[in-house]
């Protein structure tokens, strides 16, 4: 924190806005003199994007100085829509900057695609985009003209530094800038807030690294599943379906909410009570329709399925910003229809066969694979709106079976 707040004061910068999501972060860093008080320097408590979508004011140069985005946390620093917003308060000429964890000397397959996919969605959005290696890959984008001889324009400033003035021209040679920009694929997809591309890239890094592959874990999900529904009633699957839709809802929620408001932490309690308080007036209302049996489960389905089609459009066509209530109500709502279905279930199957201990268990196994198929396979390496299509398809085949029973 102070030492890039020293290096920017170099310049005299009119203000710096210091823009930090974790209020304790700062507290900690104040006490311990990392963030010293400058007279230049504004620090802004609130999440950056958030910030970047709601000020009126407008900025000469942009620096993320951010982790890799290797997290949908991180990652939404990293997309489309965000870069569409940092465009939108610089000024005329301004300069975004950041940089990426890589080897300029050797870039491998799945970190080419890394790097080209967010070179490519930069590039959208300014017309001027350089990549620079030196210890990191060092992102600069513009629509005005960038220079690539920095020491020259740092000595016409008079102004001081180490590394760039004593190691710059040993390192970053033109040669290396041109490989560098060169090597960037112009078709690699872009990266997006619903579609992360770059998150489903690292998946496929991290399993390279260790010499793995998911397709074993995902053959042996889809097989276990495949065999459980073989063995349960017809009524059971309605229920493993609506837990696995529940569920996999449940992880679409805290994906869009981090994706808009990025403090998920902070709200993921009240995201998941919302699903809880569901179940119970669910299951007081199922209880008392009960004797409706399936035309009472098949509105149920219905419900689902059209709360499923609500989200599908609005991530497909909109996207827009939405209050977080509406997030907790979608969550309620989902769950109470999920609470409905369970007491007329069992009362289609009758009391004599004991009904409880299948549907809860079918239920249950729903919810894990719900977990597991939305939050770490559909969401990374298809995207959100793949995940939705996977659970509408699913609530539509429990429809077709009551249909038929």
């Amino acid at each position: 924190m102070g030492e890039t707040f020293d290096e920017i004061l170099k310049y005299s910068p009119h203000r710096i806005d210091y823009v930090e999501l974790d209020p304790a972060l700062i507290k900690v860093a104040s006490q311990s003199g990392l963030l010293s008080p400058h007279e230049q320097v504004r620090i802004i408590p609130t999440d950056g994007r958030r910030y970047i979508a709601e000020t009126d004011k407008r900025y000469s140069a942009i620096i993320l100085d951010l982790s890799e985005p290797d997290t949908f946390q991180i990652n939404r620093f990293y997309t489309k829509e965000f870069f569409g917003k940092v465009k939108g308060i610089l000024r005329k000429d301004g300069i975004l900057s950041f940089s990426l964890i890589a080897n300029p000397n050797y870039l491998s397959e799945v970190r080419l695609k890394k790097l080209s996919s967010i070179f490519n969605t930069v590039k959208k959005y300014f017309d001027n985009v350089l990549l620079i290696p030196g210890e990191e890959i060092y992102f600069l984008a513009s629509d005005g003209k960038l220079a690539t001889d920095i020491p020259r324009k740092l000595r016409r400033r008079s102004i001081a530094t180490s590394y760039i003035d004593g190691f710059y021209y040993g390192n970053v040679t033109e040669e290396r800038i041109r490989s560098i920009n060169e090597s960037m694929n112009p078709h690699e997809p872009m990266n997006t807030d619903f579609q992360p591309r770059v998150i489903n890239i690292m998946f496929a890094e991290w399993f390279k690294k260790y010499g793995t592959s998911p397709h074993w874990f995902i053959a042996t999900l889809i097989g276990t599943l495949v065999f459980y529904l073989f063995l349960i009633k017809k009524e059971e699957y309605v229920l493993f379906s609506t837990g696995f839709a529940v569920m996999g809802v449940e992880m679409l929620i805290l994906f869009c909410f981090q994706v808009i408001y990025g403090y998920v932490y902070l709200k993921v309690g009240a995201i998941i009570s919302c699903f809880l308080l569901g179940l119970l007036p669910g299951a007081l209302l199922g209880d008392k329709w009960k004797k409706r049996g399936k035309r009472m489960l098949i509105k149920a389905e219905a419900g689902m399925l059209l709360l499923l089609m609500m989200y599908l459009i609005w991530v497909t066509f909109s996207q827009s910003t939405i209050p977080e209530s509406v997030f907790f109500l979608f969550g309620f709502t989902f769950s109470l229809l999920c609470g409905l279905q369970f007491p007329v279930a069992a009362e289609i199957i009758g009391e004599e066969r004991s009904p409880a201990a299948g549907l809860f268990a079918a239920d249950l196994v729903g919810a894990g694979a719900g977990t597991l198929a939305v939050g770490t396979l559909l969401i990374p390496l298809l995207g959100i709106q793949a995940a939705i299509i996977s659970l509408f398809l699913i609530k539509a085949a429990s429809t077709i079976v009551i249909l038929k029973a």
